[in-house]
């Protein structure tokens, strides 16, 4: 992932520490974070417990900010970044999945996704939380044409944190976040696709989705995310994803 998301150059730039936790080989022969197994879905165990635990390594050892530790996954990382954010939001300020889904997506049948709607499994990683829970940003980055991680995926995400985000408020589903939308399209440009912005805001409280036109589904790790990802749109998905980190207002917001 070093060399296909470019983040070393950006954070040398920048001034910021990036981690590159990569799955043990024998919990996943492609490489893949278990984010679709109940197991991984929980705060002190699993997967989960062992990539807060780096994080706060990090914190201590590099005496970083605790407050500006900031998780993006792709896929199935992008599965397991929105897990830490469900199970570790007093951690991590705030959580970008690039071609992801919700938590416990695993419980949503792909041929039948209305069965389970999104505020379902809401419920859950709201529980999740705890007294810990605060409405975490969330960016979403999302290819309309991307034939691995159906656009659907992160549509259901979009609502499934706007209602966390609303259980997080007054532990009620009932719309009290109020939520201004407003959609930007920015035009193609030499070595840059056509996109879709997406912003939702509720005073300080944001939902934003950039929906390029091209795909960006693969697994984490996985030398497939070359082929989805060309060189000029890992430096457009790295740039969405400092701006959103480095925006204070967006410490509590969700970007699609």
């Amino acid at each position: 992932m070093k060399s296909t998301t470019q983040f070393n150059s950006l954070a040398d730039r920048e001034g910021f520490i990036v981690v590159y936790p990569t799955q043990r080989m024998f919990r996943s022969a492609i490489n893949c974070w278990n984010s679709a197994d109940p197991r991984e879905q929980h705060r002190y165990s699993g997967e989960p417990a062992l990539l807060a635990g780096v994080a706060r390594q990090v914190v201590e050892e590099y005496n970083a900010d605790p407050a500006q530790v900031h998780v993006a996954g792709a896929s199935s990382g992008a599965g397991t970044a929105v897990i830490l954010a469900a199970t570790y939001p007093d951690i991590f300020a705030t959580v970008t999945s690039i071609a992801g889904g919700e938590y416990g997506l695993n419980q949503v049948n792909p041929n039948d996704p209305d069965s389970t709607p999104p505020d379902y499994t809401a419920r859950q990683a709201w529980s999740q939380m705890g007294d810990r829970a605060r409405q975490v940003p969330l960016l979403v980055i999302q290819g309309e044409e991307d034939a691995v991680v159906p656009p659907l995926v992160a549509t259901r995400l979009v609502a499934h944190w706007t209602a966390v985000g609303d259980f997080v408020d007054d532990g009620l589903l009932n719309d009290s976040l109020n939520l201004i939308e407003k959609t930007t399209t920015v035009p193609s440009e030499q070595s840059r696709h056509s996109y879709t912005h997406h912003h939702h805001r509720a005073g300080w409280y944001v939902c934003r989705r950039v929906v390029p036109r091209r795909g960006y589904g693969t697994c984490l790790a996985r030398s497939c995310w070359r082929r989805h990802l060309h060189r000029s749109r890992r430096s457009r998905c790295q740039c969405h994803d400092l701006e959103f980190c480095q925006a204070p207002s967006e410490r509590n917001s969700i970007r699609i």
